[in-house]
């Protein structure tokens, strides 16, 4: 997650301050950032999806209801929204 928001800061300093010296590279420059910057986005959109709403043979395979699963994965998750707005305030 914090290669992802870095790859983002990157892309944003670096339309918003274009000619101030870097101390990393990548490759195509801003097209590279793009490339790098989308491909992370997505592999975590889709980890997040698979993780969040597994297939229904997973769930067998695991041993434990859908319901519980669920559950496992989205209380950390809502506890972890609670404490960022908390934090935030």
């Amino acid at each position: 997650m914090a290669i992802r928001w870095a790859l983002l800061n990157s892309f944003l300093v670096g339309k918003c301050l274009p000619n101030v010296p870097r101390t990393y590279r990548l490759f195509g420059e801003m097209v590279g950032v793009w490339i790098v910057t989308l491909l992370s986005f997505a592999y975590a959109a889709i980890a997040s999806y698979f993780i969040l709403i597994p297939t229904a043979s997973y769930v067998s395979k695991s041993g434990v209801s859908k319901l519980t699963y669920e559950l496992t994965q989205f209380t950390p998750l809502i506890v972890i929204l609670l404490l960022i707005v908390v934090f935030y305030i």
